[in-house]
């Protein structure tokens, strides 16, 4: 695969959507460890909204996915079939 392949993209771009919802998640649960203060709500509810929209983003990408693998599966289908037919 080469670096433009969008299938390495897709999962470089999986990985580093990974590494940041972890990262937020860990500043959250530390946060709701610490206790929130009326400074630091509006902080934890962007953190929250950032995660969530991350997680939307990695779903999206992982669906592409499996729609790529299922479009795969049809094409060796069709060539079986084809081939049978001939």
């Amino acid at each position: 695969m080469s670096a433009s392949d969008p299938t390495t993209e897709r999962d470089e771009i999986r990985s580093l959507l990974a590494d940041n919802i972890r990262a937020l998640d860990e500043r959250i649960t530390q946060a709701r460890t610490e206790g929130l203060s009326t400074d630091t709500e509006p902080l934890q509810l962007r953190r929250l909204r950032a995660t969530a929209q991350l997680a939307r983003e990695y779903r999206l990408l992982a669906r592409d996915a499996d729609v790529d693998e299922m479009e795969a599966d049809v094409d060796l289908l069709q060539e079986a079939l084809s081939k049978q037919l001939q």
